[in-house]
């Protein structure tokens, strides 16, 4: 959950996860901006897959 909604006193009922795939420091510096496309450098289409087949499946076990 963003900071910026607890800070405003609204509670989240349902469970939450952050998935992030590399530490913070090695994070993409586009992350929320226009030029975070699939034509950025070093994007990994193999890499994009496996993280969706890990988050298909948490939902899948959430049972949502």
């Amino acid at each position: 959950m963003h900071a910026p909604i607890m800070q405003v006193g609204i509670k989240w009922v349902t469970p939450l996860v952050f998935l992030f795939d590399s530490l913070f420091e090695d994070k993409n510096p586009l992350i929320h901006t226009p030029s975070n496309t699939s034509k950025a450098a070093g994007l990994s289409w193999s890499h994009t897959i496996e993280y969706t087949n890990i988050v298909v499946a948490f939902v899948y076990k959430l049972g949502i």
